[in-house]
């Protein structure tokens, strides 16, 4: 399988680039990407190019921002994060890990990628990739921010909000729910077309 990582080498401009593939080192695998997310925060600035790491230099001696001498960052490669992914390969000295097991992790956004096997965390089998992300990532979530998954608000995509926001509830999340997400329509309209949607899949409190 060819590889493809995605860069920006510009604002507002994307590209799938073709990258070699990584040799498979003592205690790595190899993970075939199935779902990458998207930042509505982070990524979406760098993609608009409004993001002030491009264009500026963290100072640690003050706590700001300063101005860059350099040429903005572009291109660039490989960022993002929350991606879930089969994993195709396994070095020989790995022995929790396997060929089809589908893992969660960070990698960016790429076609595949090799990590440490001890970077990604299983998914139970059978289930759906998102809920189960969930699951397994329940003993780190203090907050939830959501968007459908074109990154407008809840009901304009195709998420299951029923099967998510039970998953919530399984887990024991107590928290918010709050909404990161751009607004398709009229805004007042849109905002309450998302919470009559996270109304109806489930009891919960949201917050805009």
């Amino acid at each position: 399988m060819a590889n493809w990582v995605v860069s920006l080498t510009g604002p507002r401009r994307v590209s799938l680039e073709p990258c070699p593939a990584d040799p498979l080192g003592p205690a790595r695998i190899r993970v075939r990407t199935c779902y990458s997310g998207i930042s509505a925060g982070t990524e979406l600035t760098l993609y608009r190019g409004s993001n002030p790491r491009l264009s500026k230099d963290w100072d640690d001696a003050t706590g700001m921002f300063v101005p860059r001498q350099a040429a903005p960052a572009y291109p660039v490669i490989g960022f993002g994060y929350e991606e879930v992914g089969e994993v195709v390969e396994v070095a020989s000295d790995v022995t929790d890990r396997r060929p089809g097991q589908v893992v969660w992790g960070i990698w960016g956004h790429r076609a595949e990628a090799v990590v440490a096997a001890g970077a990604v965390a299983p998914l139970a089998p059978g289930l759906d990739p998102l809920p189960a992300a969930l699951r397994a990532a329940a003993p780190y979530l203090g907050h939830v921010q959501v968007s459908d998954s074109n990154r407008y608000q809840p009901g304009a995509g195709h998420l299951d909000w029923a099967v998510l926001l039970r998953t919530l509830d399984e887990i024991g999340y107590p928290g918010w729910l709050a909404l990161e997400c751009r607004l398709r329509g009229e805004p007042v309209a849109a905002l309450r077309q998302a919470a009559t949607v996270l109304r109806q899949a489930g009891p919960r409190r949201a917050a805009a």
